[in-house]
């Protein structure tokens, strides 16, 4: 069965370094939201693009499981909401979340530079709405 490695973590937290880290490991692709948004509209957050982000990530995930065995997902996905469209949307795939646990005090620390700073709100925001990842 193929898999799906979905990163789970607040902005800045390491989930892209972490991603590297088991694309080493697995030989795995890696779809990345930030590189989504990049390619997208040049920046790394602007709130009226994300609404199209998931939906672009998914059908890049999608795409890349026709050819390789698993992928890894580069996301915050700190709701169950949001992970729960990664279950439902990759069904045929065996799920796996990979939670890097890094406090919103480290994370507001390494956004606190000029090109990053707008990411303080949204670090916070995804702080105060973090949902655990329930035991199956």
């Amino acid at each position: 069965m193929k898999r799906a490695i979905v990163m789970v973590g607040l902005p800045r937290s390491g989930k892209s370094t972490r991603a590297k880290e088991i694309h080493k490991e697995t030989g795995y692709p890696i779809v990345s939201g930030d590189c989504v948004r990049l390619a997208l509209h040049g920046e790394r957050f602007l709130e009226p693009a994300e609404v199209i982000i998931h939906p672009l990530v998914l059908l890049m995930a999608r795409a890349i499981l026709l050819n390789h065995d698993g992928v890894i997902i580069d996301e915050c996905n700190v709701t169950q909401a949001r992970r729960d469209r990664w279950i439902y949307g990759l069904h045929d795939c065996r799920i796996i979340f990979d939670v890097v646990n890094t406090s919103m005090e480290v994370c507001i620390q390494r956004a606190s530079n000029e090109q990053d700073k707008q990411l303080v709100p949204v670090i916070k925001r995804m702080n105060s709405s973090y949902q655990p990842i329930k035991e199956e």
